[in-house]
Order: C-alpha cells, then sequence, then structure tokens
C-alpha cells in the first residue's frame, strides 16, 4: 500500500505554478501527471494499491502542537491560489 501526502503535492505544485504559470500550460506542473508519475515508480512493487490523504479541520496535529501552531510557517505564506481546486481534484479524482 503506497500512503501519500496529498497536502504536499497541493502546496509544492500550487506554489510551483504562481511562479510559472506558463509551466502549467505546457503541462510541466500538473497534479494528476503527479500522482500517475508516483504510482507508476512505486506501485508495481505494491500491487498498485495507494491511498491519498490531505489534512482538514479536525486534524489531530492541530491539537497535539503545545508550543508553535502546528505548520504555523503557513500563516506567512499563505495558500496557493489554486488550493481549493487542487483538493477537488484528489478528493473526486483520486479518492482522497
Amino acid at each position: 500500500m503506497i500512503f501519500i501526502d496529498g497536502d504536499f503535492l497541493v502546496y509544492r505544485i500550487g506554489f510551483a505554478i504562481e511562479k510559472d504559470p506558463m509551466g502549467m500550460v505546457a503541462g510541466k506542473y500538473n497534479l494528476n501527471k503527479a500522482i500517475t508519475s508516483i504510482l507508476n515508480v512505486m506501485g508495481p512493487q505494491f500491487g498498485f494499491k495507494y491511498k491519498i490523504y490531505i489534512g482538514g479541520e479536525n486534524n489531530f496535529r492541530k491539537k497535539r502542537a503545545k508550543l508553535l501552531p502546528y505548520k504555523g510557517n503557513r500563516a506567512i505564506t499563505g495558500r496557493p491560489k489554486h488550493y481549493d481546486a487542487m483538493r477537488d481534484v484528489l478528493i473526486q479524482n483520486w479518492g482522497a
């Protein structure tokens, strides 16, 4: 079984698109392509079984963070412009 961190992909690809919008047009930054690539490399070893996880409001880590807010640095950088749309792709197309 392959476990994929969907939040990592959303932030990494989302910010890359903002810095290089033409990269999205050229297919350089593509969420579906990134997941397919991961599965093509890792899938045969694990029988192509996978699960993609994304964070939500009831993330247990937020409750466990006592000294600093969990991923508090994201308050500075914010979310990528297409954050919600990319999460929707993960949910609708990939069962995140």
